[in-house]
């Protein structure tokens, strides 16, 4: 993930067709939390611009969605770039993994304000007719225990 020109405000502010600007943003934050942590943020962001995971999300949100939770949230860039994306909606990003839940929230500290990490969906408030979910390459039981929040599944 190596970066061709120099962060300008420009290139972070700019409004752009493919979110470039907002994930040059997120790869930036997480190049500094190591070789590994930066290059799979880097290609999971990747890999979700390529297989049209983003427009699949960006298409099921309506302007009845106040809440989207993000299940088996990784290193959190998924619920970084869905808050900055949609300002006005609560992100929830959910990661069991200690040190994933780590880095992701003191990653998006101070630079999403709508944006919550946490351990469990038990501590996030949410009204299920106006929340859209994501599970995130979930196993089988993940797959049973959130099927009731009826979630767009990513593999």
């Amino acid at each position: 993930c190596e970066r061709k020109r120099p962060i300008t405000l420009r290139n972070l502010i700019w409004r752009d067709r493919n979110n470039t600007s907002k994930i040059r943003f997120i790869e930036d934050c997480y190049r500094y939390k190591g070789v590994d942590i930066s290059s799979s943020v880097c290609h999971q962001l990747r890999k979700y611009t390529k297989k049209g995971t983003l427009e699949k999300i960006e298409s099921s949100i309506t302007s009845s969605i106040k809440t989207i939770i993000i299940i088996n949230n990784g290193w959190g860039e998924l619920s970084m770039l869905l808050a900055l994306e949609n300002p006005k909606i609560k992100c929830f990003g959910i990661e069991k993994d200690e040190e994933k839940y780590i880095v992701a929230k003191y990653t998006a500290e101070n630079r999403v304000d709508n944006l919550t990490i946490s351990k469990e969906i038990d501590r996030v408030t949410y009204d299920i007719n106006s929340t859209l979910t994501i599970l995130i390459e979930p196993a089988n039981e993940d797959k049973r225990k959130y099927d009731y929040l009826k979630p767009i599944i990513i593999n």
